[in-house]
């Protein structure tokens, strides 16, 4: 909780947010669940303040997808991926929807290499296409 209340940049959005982050997904503790979606509104309410803190919201969601797909495989990137689809709600707020692009573009680009080790990443990430 500390983690996600915290007013250092680099506390809120780096590493451990990031870990923080990926408790999200449903089969987690409920109090981590709770914790998580603190940290998740948070960043998402810092994207209002400029189009860089609503990339930074994306690219946090990304990098927790894909150092999860790096971990623990293609099911449990595509559960934390669902997990926070679910708590984006019906539409992406005009203020998330250029960086929402942005992020995205960058994480299919990142997909693409050339031992095609992340192909099954971008799987999961197509459902991210609205």
């Amino acid at each position: 909780r500390t983690i996600a209340e915290h007013d250092h940049e680099k506390v809120y959005a780096g590493p451990l947010a990031l870990l923080i982050l990926t408790q999200c997904e449903r089969s987690r503790p409920r109090p981590l669940r709770e914790v998580a979606s603190i940290l998740f509104k948070r960043l998402r309410e810092h994207g209002r303040l400029s189009e860089d803190f609503a990339k930074q919201f994306w690219d946090m969601q990304l990098e927790a997808i894909t150092g999860l797909y790096i971990c623990s495989g293609v099911e449990a990137a595509n559960a934390l991926s669902n997990a926070f689809m679910r708590q984006w709600g019906p539409r992406i707020m005009p203020w998330l929807e250029r960086p929402y692009y942005r992020a995205l573009k960058g994480a299919v680009a990142d997909c693409v290499t050339a031992d095609k080790s992340k192909l099954d990443l971008l799987e999961v990430l197509s459902y991210w296409m609205r």
